[in-house]
């Protein structure tokens, strides 16, 4: 066998094994994340300026986008709001990058964009690499399912130099895959 046949058995390997395990990780971490939620609220000294607090509503929002879509805008709302109060301008960018990513999986590719690209100015403003990656990176992945391979390509070479200066390694892995599908 050859190394090419290798390589594309594995891929397939791996992408069976991800789409088998992909819900009950993603349930275990929901939980997960909702329990860190509640454990932040509990506390007597709790405020919900908090940026960790902010960060676990951005992921569970996240998590939910395509199960549960009301509780997604209503946790997005929240954590937005909260990061404009706070001038937490990392929560702020991926707020929006979120709402870029909801509004994809709603099919308003337009408002995906507008989003993505208000997440890309906070996070070129304030230099904020890994919410630029992760705006640059919905852009391309946004491209990539309307069908606009070059666009695509741009964005996530773009964000490649960018996971390469913050020597985010998991990203360039990342978009190294995206590049070569």
């Amino acid at each position: 066998m050859d190394h090419f046949t290798f390589l594309c058995r594995r891929l397939i390997i791996t992408i069976i094994f991800v789409m088998c395990y992909a819900p009950i990780l993603t349930a275990q971490e929901e939980n997960s994340t909702r329990t860190k939620i509640e454990e932040l609220r509990s506390n007597v000294n709790f405020t919900p300026q908090n940026p960790e607090y902010i960060d676990l509503l951005l992921k569970l929002a996240k998590s939910q986008i395509r199960s549960n879509a009301d509780s997604t805008e209503l946790l997005l709302k929240e954590a937005y709001q909260l990061s404009l109060d706070t001038h937490y301008r990392s929560g702020e960018s991926i707020a929006l990058s979120t709402y870029g990513y909801f509004y994809f999986e709603k099919g308003e590719t337009d408002k995906a964009h507008d989003y993505n690209m208000k997440a890309l100015k906070v996070a070129d403003t304030y230099h904020l690499s890994n919410e630029k990656l992760k705006a640059l990176n919905n852009m391309g992945l946004d491209y990539w399912l309307l069908g606009d391979s070059s666009s695509a390509l741009t964005k996530f070479l773009e964000a490649l130099t960018v996971a390469t200066e913050a020597k985010n390694v998991d990203m360039m892995v990342s978009l190294n895959v995206n590049i070569a599908i």
